[in-house]
């Protein structure tokens, strides 16, 4: 009789212990899972920032007055000699439309399309979930301003999110930066 007792005890205890090593493992899972899509995420969000800073600290550079072709709280178009080639390119910056066929692959709602083009190349799109680009203008005294001629300074912002949630919820990122380009 107690050798039942103790067969039953030890089978007892060995499913406790199978029950938190499952446990342990499935929580790994999931944690693994988090830290992918936030790297996934960190890294895009700089390959996008290196990409812009390489673009808008340049404005201007070889070209003729006005540097800067259009621009809004949502998109800048500008010339600039950008690989100091004496070329004059130029570069546009917007998002897309959120009902675009590349973003509805991906399970996040808010997600646009980044789009950056440059004349004589094919238009750069990047998918890294982008849900808002905003541009702030501001003039030499440093106050915001709309008129495209008097622009010595540029802001941008722009918030990413995650393109998969993770128990329900999208990770988000904002990058802002202030950008003085020389040749404004």
């Amino acid at each position: 009789m107690s050798v039942i007792l103790d067969i039953i005890s030890s089978v007892i205890i060995g499913g406790i212990i199978m029950v938190i090593i499952i446990g342990i493992i499935a929580n790994l899972s999931q944690s693994s899972y988090e830290k992918y899509e936030s790297t996934r995420s960190e890294s895009n969000r700089i390959a996008l920032a290196r990409q812009i800073e390489f673009d808008l600290e340049k404005i201007g550079f070889h070209a003729t007055k006005p540097a800067i072709l259009a621009a809004d709280s949502n998109s800048i178009w500008f010339n600039a000699d950008l690989y100091k080639d004496k070329v004059v390119r130029g570069v546009r910056y917007y998002l897309g439309s959120p009902t675009e066929t590349l973003v509805s692959k991906t399970k996040n709602p808010r997600d646009r399309v980044f789009y950056r083009e440059e004349s004589g190349k094919a238009t750069t799109v990047y998918n890294y979930g982008v849900t808002n680009l905003r541009f702030t203008y501001y003039d030499s005294t440093g106050a915001a301003t709309t008129n495209r001629v008097v622009v010595k300074a540029i802001e941008i912002t722009v918030d990413i999110e995650t393109t998969e949630p993770h128990n329900s919820v999208y990770q988000s990122f904002t990058w802002q930066k202030r950008f003085y380009p020389l040749n404004l």
